[in-house]
């Protein structure tokens, strides 16, 4: 199991990664407009930006809809593997920096928490599969660091109970690294990335039905998370 050490933790949050396999993709308006700005037309390309923009803001509330031969429209494409990959709720869906969607656990059949995690480009209309949580989670929270990994927390695990366990995902390498614990297993929470890159848990479930009142937030260096008064 690949663990991060608190010093490891806080070169994840606080250093650029490696890219030593992956080339980087133009963001996607970026390539839109130009694209469409070559054939010189103002009004085209004003509509296709707005086109990428809602295709990628509507991916969350589409794919909550985990109805069996379900279909996902992005502007006039169809995704045919939806019901496949992406049928699932009480996920989380993040955008990258390069303008794709990261979708990870939830739950797809039985209520069950799974480990699978989806790459979506919402332009396209392609899913990729990549590389699988290391613990199973829905209601869980997700955020993306100022160097572009994925860091993900609590949810509810495969025994229907709260977890504690935290882990960040490195789109470059397709790997996920775990990070130190939270203090409290929680679901359903929320969780907040400020500027200096500290972490704010807040709220949620212990997974039996009780709400949490607490808070705890982690600082980039610290050894742990520190819970709040």
């Amino acid at each position: 199991m690949d663990i991060l050490t608190p010093k490891e933790a806080t070169k994840t949050m606080d250093t650029q990664v490696s890219k030593p396999t992956v080339k980087p993709i133009a963001n996607p308006v970026e390539r839109t407009s130009a694209s469409v700005a070559k054939a010189g037309n103002k009004t085209v390309s004003r509509r296709n930006i707005l086109q990428g923009m809602m295709a990628v803001l509507a991916v969350p509330a589409m794919i909550g809809k985990a109805e069996a031969g379900a279909k996902l429209q992005l502007s006039g494409r169809v995704i045919k593997n939806v019901k496949k990959m992406l049928a699932r709720t009480d996920h989380t869906s993040t955008l990258l920096h390069n303008g794709q969607m990261l979708v990870v656990g939830g739950c797809q059949r039985n209520n069950i928490p799974v480990t699978s995690a989806v790459i979506m480009h919402p332009l396209s209309g392609q899913c990729t599969p990549v590389a699988s949580l290391k613990v199973a989670r829905s209601q869980h929270a997700a955020a993306i660091l100022s160097n572009g990994t994925v860091l993900v927390c609590g949810g509810i695990h495969a025994g229907g109970r709260a977890t504690s366990s935290v882990e960040v995902y490195n789109p470059y390498q397709n790997q996920w690294l775990t990070f130190p614990s939270m203090n409290v297993a929680r679901a359903g929470h929320t969780l907040t990335v400020f500027p200096d890159g500290t972490l704010l848990a807040c709220g949620g479930n212990s997974g039996n039905g009780a709400n949490l009142n607490s808070a705890e937030r982690y600082v980039p260096g610290a050894s742990a998370w520190e819970l709040l008064a």
